[in-house]
């Protein structure tokens, strides 16, 4: 069977019904991301979705303790403050034992540098 394709309003539709399911499904959209991630880059991964729900229904990063919130009034520029799944040790996977929900901003910086590096900015006004 071939692929439907859409076009002009169609395609405008298509798109405004997609971004809708994903803000109103950002969980189950997070889950697919990093499901799919690890398998492309070959890492392990034995979250089930009910682990996600879990893991993120604090809505605190885990490292700083900052509330963590997936609204953002700033269109078209990055939440810092959305949450991010964050390999504590980085590479070994996507696994229970190797998993916290973090802010964004902090999993970007861990990027870069150690939780050691990271965690020193805490509380410098920086």
């Amino acid at each position: 069977m071939p692929k439907r394709t859409y076009s002009g309003d169609a395609l405008e539709r298509r798109k405004l019904s997609n971004n809708r399911w994903k803000a109103d499904n950002r969980l189950r959209t997070e889950y697919s991301f990093v499901c799919s991630r690890a398998l492309s880059k070959g890492r392990p991964f034995d979250l089930t979705f009910e682990d996600f729900e879990r893991l993120y229904a604090p809505m605190t990063c885990a490292a700083t303790g900052h509330r963590l919130s997936w609204e953002w009034p700033h269109k078209g520029k990055r939440n810092p403050w959305k949450p991010s799944l964050d390999q504590i040790l980085p590479g070994a996977g996507y696994t229970k034992e190797n998993v916290r929900v973090v802010s964004y901003i902090y999993n970007l910086a861990k990027l870069e540098w150690d939780d050691e590096i990271v965690e020193s900015f805490r509380g410098t006004g920086i």
